[in-house]
C-alpha cells in the first residue's frame, strides 16, 4: 500500500521521484548516523522490496524484526516478500507470525482500525479469505474515512469474483482519499476483468494524473492499449514495466545487482549489467536477449531474434538466455550465436534486451506483426518416436490442456477443472493430455477419463512437448505456454479464452495476428466456460466429420 512518512524525510521524496539510487544512499547515510533508526531501516527494506530486490528486502526486514519483534508492518512486508520469492513455506510461517503479532497488539487496542486492516492482510496471505474480509469489514466500520482498508477490501472482493462489491469498496477508498491513485488503478484492473475497457482507461488516466509515476497504473494502461490494438502507445508504455515490483525481480543479475528502476544507468564497472539496448547499431557486438516472464512470453517473442540479423549495422552476435525447460527447443532458433541459462558462466556483453522490448524496438504495429506460418521446429528423431507412439489412435489426434501455472496472477480466470471437458469425449477424436503437471483436484478425474491418454506427465521439457504436438492433428487448450508452443510450430490450435483475455488475444476476433494457425473461442460473459466448451464440442464434431474415414460421433 502507499506509504506516507510523518516527517517528510528526504528518502521518501527521492523514492517518489523514482530516484531510487539516491533514496537508497539517503537511507544508508541516515543509518550510518543512527544505526538503530527503525523507521529508516524499515523504509530501506521497503525500497528494496519495491524495486524487486526481494532477498535483500527480506534481510532488511529481518534486521528490523531483530530489534523490534512486534513490528507489525515489518513482519507483514517480510511475509509478502517471501511470497513473491515463492518461498512458500517461509511465507506461510511469516504470515502466521504477522497474525500473532497483530492479534497480540489488538488485545490491547481492539478498536484500532489500522491493526484490524493489517490482520485482514495477514489472513488473506494465509488464504483465509472469509476471515480476511471480516477483518476489512470491521476496519472500515471502525473508521469509514480510512481509505486503505477500503482498497484492501476491494482487491479481495475483485479476486473472489464479487465485482460490484469491489467497485463500491474502491469508490469508498477514493472518496476517503481523492488522490488515492493505487485504489483507482486497482479499480481499473477489476473493470478490465469484466470487460469495461473504457471505464478502466478513464480510471487509469485519473490515477496517473494523481500519481504520474505509479507503476501499476502504467502497466495496466499498457495492457489495455495493447488489447485494443493501439500497439504504438501500448509498447511504449509497457517499457515502464521494470518499475513494477514483481517484474523487476525477473531481470537477470549475472552475479551483480541490476540498476535500480527509474535511475539513469550508471557507468559500467566490473560485474555490472551491460547497458539496455535501445536500437543502437550493434556491428558484431554481443547482445543478450532474455525471457523475462513466463515460458509463453519467451516462445511468443523469440520470433524477433532471427530479425536481429537483418538490422542495419549488423551482424549481431545474439546470446539468448532462456529458462532451462526451453533450452533444448530453442537451440535451433535461427539467429542465435550462443544459448545460455541462469547459472552458466557470465558472458562478456555490450547490451542486454528483454524479449518483451523487441516489439517496441522493431516498431511493431497490428499490420506489421511478424507472423510466419511457423518459426520453431521439433527434433526429427523425437517426432519419429511420437509418430510411432500415437500411430494406433483412431480418428484425429487431439491434445488437451486445461490448466496452467497456478501461481499465475490470472489463473483463476484462465484455468478450468478437467471435468468440464467431458462433453468432448464422444466427438470421434482420440485425446491426449499435454499437461506436464496435473493438479491434485484433476488427478482423480484424469484417472476416471479413460478416453484421455495422459502422455504429458512424461514430457522432459518443451522440446519433448513440441515433438508430440507435431504429430497431433489439433491442440485444444486454455491460455498457457502450450498455446504459444503450438502456434510457433504452426500446428492447428483452438484456444479457450476468458471473457477478459490477456492483451495478446485482443478483442472481438476469432483469429490471432501472432499465430496464423490459431482459432479463438471466447467466453460470451464472465466465467461462462460452458458456452465455450459447447462451441468447441460443435466445432470438433464438424472437424471430425470432414476427415476421410471419420468414425461416427
Amino acid at each position: 500500500m502507499t506509504r506516507r512518512w510523518r516527517n517528510g524525510q528526504i528518502w521518501w521524496t527521492l523514492a517518489e521521484l523514482r530516484r531510487h539510487a539516491d533514496a537508497l544512499a539517503a537511507y544508508d547515510a541516515a543509518l550510518a548516523l543512527h544505526p538503530g533508526h527503525q523507521e529508516a531501516a524499515f523504509g530501506r527494506a521497503n525500497l528494496l522490496r519495491d524495486v524487486g530486490w526481494l532477498s535483500a528486502a527480506v534481510e532488511g526486514y529481518d534486521a528490523v524484526i531483530a530489534v523490534a519483534p512486534a513490528h507489525p508492518r515489518a513482519n507483514l512486508h517480510r511475509a509478502q516478500a517471501l511470497r513473491d520469492l515463492r518461498r512458500t513455506e517461509e511465507a506461510q510461517a511469516g504470515f502466521e507470525q504477522t497474525l500473532a503479532v497483530v492479534e497480540t497488539a489488538l488485545a490491547a487496542r481492539p478498536n484500532d482500525p489500522r491493526l484490524t486492516a493489517w490482520r485482514g492482510i495477514a489472513l488473506e496471505g494465509l488464504q483465509r479469505d472469509t476471515d480476511a474480509l471480516a477483518s476489512f469489514d470491521r476496519a472500515v466500520a471502525l473508521a469509514p474515512g480510512f481509505a486503505d482498508p477500503w482498497n484492501n477490501r476491494g482487491v479481495l472482493l475483485a479476486r473472489i469474483g464479487r465485482e460490484e462489491d469491489a467497485r463500491e469498496s474502491f469508490g469508498r477508498a477514493v472518496a476517503a482519499r481523492p488522490d488515492f491513485a493505487e485504489a483507482m488503478a486497482n479499480h481499473a484492473s477489476m473493470l478490465m476483468q469484466i470487460g469495461d475497457w473504457q471505464g478502466a482507461e478513464a480510471l487509469l488516466d485519473r490515477a496517473l494524473a494523481a500519481s504520474p509515476n505509479l507503476p501499476a497504473a502504467h502497466f495496466a494502461r499498457a495492457a489495455l492499449r495493447l488489447i485494443m490494438g493501439r500497439f504504438e502507445e501500448g509498447w511504449a508504455e509497457y517499457e515502464l514495466r521494470w518499475q513494477l515490483r514483481d517484474v523487476a525481480t525477473l531481470r537477470p543479475w549475472f552475479g551483480a545487482l541490476p540498476s535500480l528502476p527509474g535511475d539513469s544507468p550508471a557507468a559500467p564497472g566490473p560485474g555490472a549489467m551491460p547497458a539496455q539496448w535501445r536500437g543502437e547499431k550493434l556491428a558484431g557486438r554481443k547482445l543478450l536477449v532474455y525471457g523475462e516472464q513466463g515460458f509463453g512470453d519467451t516462445l511468443q517473442f523469440c520470433r524477433y531474434v532471427p530479425l536481429l540479423e537483418r538490422l542495419e549495422g549488423g551482424p549481431v552476435n545474439v546470446v539468448l538466455l532462456v529458462q532451462p525447460a526451453l533450452r533444448r527447443l530453442l537451440a535451433s532458433l535461427p539467429g542465435v550465436a550462443h544459448l545460455v541459462q541462469e547459472g552458466d558462466p557470465k558472458p562478456e556483453l555490450a547490451f542486454h534486451c528483454p524479449v518483451f522490448s523487441l516489439p517496441y524496438l522493431f516498431g511493431t504495429t497490428l499490420e506489421t506483426v511478424p507472423a510466419p506460418p511457423r518459426y520453431l521446429a521439433a527434433a526429427p528423431e523425437r517426432r519419429a518416436h511420437w509418430r510411432a507412439r500415437l500411430a494406433g489412435a483412431p480418428g484425429p489426434r487431439v491434445g488437451l490442456v486445461w490448466s496452467g501455472n497456478q501461481h499465475h496472477r490470472n489463473d483463476r480466470n484462465r484455468s478450468i477443472p478437467l471435468a468440464m471437458l467431458e462433453p468432448l469425449a464422444n466427438t470421434g477424436a482420440s485425446f491426449f493430455s499435454l499437461q506436464r503437471e496435473v493438479r491434485g483436484s484433476d488427478a482423480a478425474t484424469l484417472a476416471r477419463f479413460t478416453w484421455i491418454d495422459g502422455i504429458g506427465t512424461g514430457f522432459e521439457d518443451f522440446a519433448e512437448t513440441a515433438a508430440a504436438i507435431a504429430e497431433l492433428d489439433l491442440v485444444i487448450a486454455v491460455d498457457t505456454s502450450v498455446v504459444h508452443l503450438a502456434g510457433a510450430l504452426g500446428r492447428p490450435t483452438w484456444v479457450m479464452l476468458p471473457f477478459a483475455p490477456d492483451y495478446r488475444w485482443m478483442l472481438g476476433r476469432d483469429d490471432s495476428p501472432w499465430y496464423p494457425s490459431l482459432r479463438l473461442f471466447r467466453q460470451p460473459a464472465p466465467r461462462d466456460w460452458a458456452s465455450v466448451i459447447a462451441a468447441v464440442q460443435a466445432a470438433l464434431a464438424a472437424f471430425v466429420a470432414t476427415l476421410p474415414g471419420a468414425r461416427p460421433a
